[in-house]
């Protein structure tokens, strides 16, 4: 195996891992207009919704 391959792959995952350093799984909207928005026009959460009872 190519040493320099494996170091530069290292590199990029440095990278990807920095780019995404303050990323979470919930859905982080600036306001609460744009949940109005998200929830009221998108039809997955309608359906999450539907499925919770709510």
């Amino acid at each position: 195996m190519n040493l320099d391959m494996s170091e530069a792959l290292v590199g990029k995952i440095k990278i990807v891992g920095e780019y995404f350093k303050g990323f979470t799984n919930f859905l982080e909207l600036e306001d609460f207009r744009s949940f109005l928005l998200l929830t009221l026009t998108s039809q997955v959460p309608m359906n999450i919704m539907a499925q919770l009872g709510l």
